[in-house]
């Protein structure tokens, strides 16, 4: 009689077991088909029921990673991911989950708390969970040395680099993201270009198949790019410290032709020098009333232009030396406008 009251409570434990285990499965299936439908919100109703009323399942742990997840990378909810992550770390130390977990934890402790020295601690931690995972040790590592470069502890970050490089030495990827990390840490601290140039040259000599190499390679780029953009600028006000305006030439109206708009300008510039002359005696050696502007045998011929320059027979006639400098462009011509200025000496441009 003992014998069979004890299989029957047996029964109903096992009863009562399977009954749990298959409620937690059938939670769990729902809510991986709410966030198969993208229904986040519905999916993570589910995933916390697991947790909170079924603890114990195998499922369990599985759930709360999920439950994370989603506060982390649909709900935009990082703090209270950061929660869900902790409790994983703390509740299932044994499960699948726990380094993927602390990983996550550094990222958000980085990215969102901005605070180095708790990505430090997770970091200890986490090696002290897998001390034989140098693989996940270095990844921490560099997690660290990434939130010292976020908030602009770049001594620290440049440090840690080293750190890593020293105790992983045999882990490529990480050690060149660490060395990548140095050159950009030492170039915010304000290098000089051809050490920091030098640091991202050793990125792509030691590991030239990674991703860090390529980002070298294009952080060199930009730092040439911006030298000469800086030697052009200084050339530029150099140029612009030695150029002066000439003081005291008169303002000279607009006039109808090009021609008499031109020497408007340079009865300006002769007043300038001391020459004061009418615009009608300009004219007039310059041969502008001679100018043939229309013929009855010919009326739509247009008028020839003149042989020589009238700035020319201006000067010669006052007595000044004068001359003349075209180009296909006004770069072209800079140089020597820049030189008549320099020494003082008026330039008309047409």
């Amino acid at each position: 009689m003992r014998h069979a009251a004890a299989l029957i409570c047996l029964a109903i434990m096992a009863t009562t077991v399977a009954g749990c285990s298959s409620r937690a499965q059938r939670l769990y299936q729902r809510a991986e088909e709410f966030l198969a439908q993208g229904q986040s919100q519905l999916a993570a109703e589910e995933y916390r029921r697991i947790v909170n009323e079924e603890a114990s399942s195998p499922l369990a742990d599985d759930a709360l990673y999920k439950l994370a997840y989603i506060y982390s990378e649909e709900m935009d909810q990082p703090k209270a991911a950061l929660v869900q992550y902790q409790g994983l770390v703390e509740r299932y130390p044994g499960s699948t989950w726990v380094d993927d977990s602390l990983m996550r934890i550094m990222k958000i402790q980085r990215e969102t708390l901005k605070d180095a020295s708790a990505v430090r601690e997770t970091w200890g931690e986490l090696c002290k969970r897998f001390a034989n995972r140098k693989d996940l040790c270095a990844r921490g590592l560099l997690e660290v040395g990434r939130a010292h470069f976020d908030t602009e502890k770049y001594a620290m970050a440049a440090a840690t680099a080293d750190e890593l490089i020293s105790r992983y030495s045999d882990q490529q990827t990480e050690c060149a993201q660490a060395a990548l990390l140095k050159a950009r840490s030492c170039e915010r601290m304000g290098f000089e270009q051809a050490e920091v140039e030098k640091l991202y040259e050793m990125v792509i000599e030691r590991y030239p198949d990674t991703h860090a190499a390529a980002m070298a390679k294009r952080n060199i780029g930009w730092m040439v790019y911006q030298n000469r953009e800086e030697i052009a600028q200084a050339r530029d006000e150099e140029l612009r410290a030695q150029s002066r305006v000439i003081q005291g030439v008169p303002a000279y109206p607009a006039h109808d032709t090009e021609l008499l708009q031109a020497l408007s300008a340079l009865r300006s510039l002769l007043a300038h020098r001391g020459e004061t002359r009418s615009l009608e005696w300009l004219t007039a050696l310059a041969g502008e009333p001679f100018v043939i502007v229309f013929s009855a045998s010919s009326p739509s011929a247009r008028p020839e232009p003149m042989e020589g320059s009238p700035f020319q027979s201006v000067a010669k006639a006052l007595g000044f030396a004068s001359n003349t400098v075209s180009g296909s462009s006004a770069e072209r011509t800079f140089g020597t406008i820049h030189q008549a200025l320099l020494q003082g000496h008026p330039v008309l441009v047409r």
